[in-house]
């Protein structure tokens, strides 16, 4: 609680001379403050995050397009219009 007590009052979760970063899209750092390292990280997770980013608008593209083809082939069939 006193951590928590410190970050409040201070607006800084790490000790008096360390610097807590702002976090933001462009530059995802953060502090990392646990019982084995004390400093800044930079993006959790960032590889991760980097390949799924890289692999979703493929994989929007191919369902919209299978949802566009489902769509023709239901209307075709039962003849009505129906849009997603």
């Amino acid at each position: 609680m006193l951590v928590v007590n410190i970050c409040v009052a201070y607006r800084n979760p790490g000790p008096e001379d360390s610097e807590w970063p702002r976090y933001t899209k462009e530059s995802p750092v953060y502090y990392i403050y646990d019982a084995v390292k004390v400093g800044v990280g930079k993006g959790p997770r960032a590889e991760a995050c980097e390949f799924w980013n890289g692999l979703m608008p493929e994989i929007k593209a191919f369902v919209g397009e299978f949802l566009m083809k489902y769509n023709f082939l239901r209307n075709s069939l039962t003849g009505t219009i129906n849009t997603v």
